[in-house]
């Protein structure tokens, strides 16, 4: 509700990303918009709430099946008393629970910081993360927990920073894997910053179209539906938010009139154009520069081994061979319309 706290928590995560786990976890866990959403303020001495000790289990640490109910109590008796004056974290001696909890069978007069460490040190919590990389890049539903506990082992190995994941995974024979080639949906921003990549243009530098379009292929950037996020895979996929991809895909190939845009606008695109990168859209010149000394045949070859992350059928080839070659348009229309369709198939959603 309140978009400078949500703006200063975006800032913390990032200014962390190359931190330790626990450093990442702390700062979550102590930030106003974690604490107001997940009800941290109202967990008091005698009227414990559950709810920041859950999700930091199930959604942030160790994943479902890997805690007990009365983890989740014992936590939330642990994180008690606990208030955010002018933008500090404290814990009220008053407030706070004094007595003995247990916490994955360690017993002691635990706190906030000591609940994290003991997070921290349970052999779930080094697999979890990774697990959650690879659904991020590979695989939605995961791999096998065998490889994520492999995964997580050399990852605390690495005293468990942020920074070494993408680079364990990134360097892993299994990441080049064919089989993660062209089977994962990519994400409404994924898929637009992927067009933006493969055109050669610029991300729009006035927010309100893409705004409003990342919202209707179902991901509302800034705006997540829960503190879990969004659910990734065939959750993507409807018929209104591919209606709303290909409409994406189609007006990259258009040109907004700068006399059409309002002063704010105007001026944020002005910046761009100053900047170096304030090309938002494929002109007519780029796609004569794409066909130049190319036959048709060779267009289609090119632009379906560029866009595409899998080889295609020769049909498929001919199909829009025979288009560019249709007669009643101009070779660079064609061409235009072609490539639009790409964009738009089935296939340009994958990664």
């Amino acid at each position: 509700k309140r978009s400078d706290i949500l703006f200063d928590y975006q800032a913390t995560l990032r200014k962390n990303i190359s931190a330790d786990y626990a450093t990442m976890l702390r700062s979550v866990m102590k930030h106003p918009a974690m604490f107001q959403f997940l009800d941290a303020d109202k967990n008091t001495k005698g009227q414990p709430n559950e709810n920041f000790a859950r999700e930091l289990f199930e959604l942030f640490s160790l994943g479902e099946g890997n805690y007990t109910e009365k983890d989740v109590k014992e936590a939330a008796r642990a994180l008690t008393g606990a208030s955010i004056r002018n933008g500090v974290y404290t814990v009220s001696e008053k407030q706070h629970d004094n007595q003995e909890k247990t916490i994955f069978g360690q017993k002691g007069n635990w706190g906030p910081d000591d609940l994290i460490n003991i997070t921290i040190a349970q052999p779930a919590t080094a697999a979890y993360a990774p697990q959650e990389l690879i659904k991020f890049y590979l695989a939605a539903e995961g791999l096998p927990r065998e490889y994520a506990v492999s995964f997580g082992k050399v990852w605390r190995a690495n005293g468990m920073r942020l920074s070494e994941l993408p680079r364990i995974l990134f360097n892993s024979e299994i990441f080049y894997h064919p089989k993660f080639r062209g089977n994962f949906i990519k994400s409404p921003i994924a898929y637009y910053l992927g067009l933006c990549q493969d055109l050669g243009i610029d991300v729009i530098p006035y927010p309100g179209p893409i705004v409003n379009a990342l919202r209707a292929m179902g991901q509302s950037f800034y705006n997540p539906p829960n503190v879990r996020g969004w659910l990734y895979g065939r959750n993507w996929i409807s018929s209104s938010s591919l209606a709303a991809r290909r409409a994406v895909a189609r007006n990259l190939f258009v040109t907004t009139p700068d006399e059409k845009l309002n002063a704010d606008d105007l001026k944020a695109l002005k910046e761009a154009r100053a900047a170096g990168h304030g090309n938002p859209s494929v002109t007519p010149d780029r796609l004569e520069f794409l066909a130049k000394n190319r036959t048709d045949a060779e267009i289609v070859v090119h632009f379906c081994n560029y866009f595409l992350p899998v080889t295609v059928s020769p049909e498929y080839r001919k199909v829009l061979e025979e288009h560019i070659q249709s007669d009643g348009k101009s070779r660079v229309r064609s061409i235009q319309e072609a490539v639009t369709g790409i964009l738009q198939s089935p296939l340009y959603q994958l990664s």
